[in-house]
């Protein structure tokens, strides 16, 4: 069975706001974000949860910038993943 896919735009807003946030560790989010899955539409509910898990660790407040960047609020990625 192939794994849930998560919607190309949320994956693309997510990486966006990453580039813009945090642009010295794009590299390292790119691991998991990357071009071909962003492209094809396969990034997968794993890489996103280990993306915000990862945030959620920075320092700071990159995590609520993010998501709030990405996707105009940060209660929206925030309880998609704690399911």
């Amino acid at each position: 069975m192939r794994e849930a896919g998560i919607g190309r735009v949320l994956v693309a807003s997510l990486h966006q706001a990453i580039s813009d946030i945090l642009p010295t560790r794009l590299g390292f989010y790119e691991n998991w974000l990357n071009a071909e899955g962003l492209r094809e539409g396969t990034i997968g509910l794993a890489p996103l949860y280990a993306v915000l898990s990862f945030l959620r660790q920075e320092e700071g407040n990159a995590y609520a910038l993010i998501t709030t960047l990405a996707t105009g609020s940060p209660s929206v990625v925030g309880s998609t993943a704690s399911r």
